[in-house]
């Protein structure tokens, strides 16, 4: 009797291993790549649409932000990849490089030591811990976690004075943390899976909040003390975003299969766009584009997962007229000019000039 009991027990305790992985194995498995993204090209086209190389090679690696107008208002062009940044040879401006550290993540160009700039912060994720850099390269900063989780994210706040701090997002039930540059603590407020975060004044009262997923799907927005402002829930799963402004008020551009969305800071959708290459899990990058005097929404997601991207055009009735699949994980858009922008993919820079023409449609299958 004690052998069947035993053997029930196993088989019990086998059973309730195999459906807690199944119900988990989701959430950290690699989904498939879309059937949709397996052919590279253009997919739809209703408007004339000229491309044009700005750069290609000079080991950049992934570039992951782009400042085609210059940063600070210097005019000079700025290229911010994983493993160097690049001011571009142009009218009174001088082609300068600068290189970044091994293991460098998803590199911004930031407003550390005043209003000038650049610094560069690398925001880290699992692999690799966040660090902060001066102007030509030297660590002013880098995170040592412990043994706390590891690092999602890590972003810049600006305080009252203008003193300004960090505040890093972490894996599993990390949480979310501000510090200053010299390691001091300034709080830790619990949560779980902080997956990206973002600062921006949201309510214009010249203080910046902080916004930020988790793994509930909910877009949290905090106080500069830590505190919860407010929590909700938008449609699709709230994972990856980008803050934009829509009518003067922020938004929160994600996507989900099929569909683009800008989400109000209460969790609503605000507008949404029909987009056949939109992926949910995936990492959208966009920007607002002049056109004609008309004010289009420009979309990059990124899938460096299965290598490939998908970038679409909506003009201002929110009408779908240019997607394309790109190759490789494209991470960095930027409005150029008017009807302008540049898109950056691993050691390429592209410029689409849009045009207001309609042309043939071209859909692909």
């Amino acid at each position: 009797m004690r052998k069947i009991l035993l053997g029930l027990l196993v088989v019990v305790v086998v059973f309730s291993a195999w459906v807690s992985f199944k119900s988990v194995a989701p959430l950290w498995s690699v989904p498939d790549r879309p059937t949709s993204l397996d052919r590279v090209g253009v997919v739809v086209r209703s408007i004339e649409v000229k491309r044009r190389s700005v750069l290609t090679g000079l080991g950049l690696g992934s570039v992951t932000d782009l400042h085609p107008r210059g940063f600070g208002g210097d005019g000079c062009p700025l290229i911010v990849g994983e493993n160097a940044a690049l001011w571009t040879e142009s009218e009174g401006c001088v082609q300068r490089r600068v290189d970044f550290p091994s293991r460098a993540t998803h590199v911004d160009a930031v407003q550390w030591a005043g209003d000038a700039g650049p610094e560069f912060l690398s925001r880290g994720q699992w692999c690799c811990e966040p660090f902060l850099l001066d102007g030509s390269g030297q660590v002013l900063w880098s995170f040592e976690r412990g043994d706390r989780e590891a690092v999602n994210d890590t972003v810049i706040i600006r305080g009252a004075s203008s003193e300004r701090d960090l505040v890093l997002t972490f894996n599993g039930g990390g949480g979310v943390l501000r510090i200053a540059a010299d390691g001091r603590e300034h709080w830790h407020q619990e949560d779980g899976n902080v997956w990206h975060a973002a600062t921006l004044d949201v309510d214009g009262d010249g203080l910046e909040e902080i916004v930020h997923s988790n793994a509930c799907g909910s877009l949290v927005v905090r106080e500069a003390d830590g505190a919860v402002r407010s929590s909700a829930r938008p449609e699709g799963y709230f994972s990856k975003f980008e803050l934009l402004r829509f009518g003067g008020a922020p938004v929160a551009l994600h996507v989900d299969d099929g569909r683009i969305l800008l989400v109000g800071m209460d969790g609503s959708t605000q507008r949404a766009f029909d987009a056949p290459l939109a992926f949910s899990l995936g990492e959208p990058r966009g920007t607002f584009v002049e056109v004609g005097k008309q004010r289009w929404l420009v979309t990059l997601i990124s899938g460096s997962h299965f290598d490939r991207s998908a970038l679409s055009v909506h003009d201002a009735t929110g009408r779908l007229v240019y997607a394309e699949v790109l190759q490789g994980g494209c991470d960095a858009i930027s409005e150029a000019g008017p009807s302008t922008v540049w898109f950056g993919c691993p050691d390429r820079v592209v410029e689409l000039s849009l045009g207001t023409a309609p042309i043939a449609a071209v859909r692909a299958n």
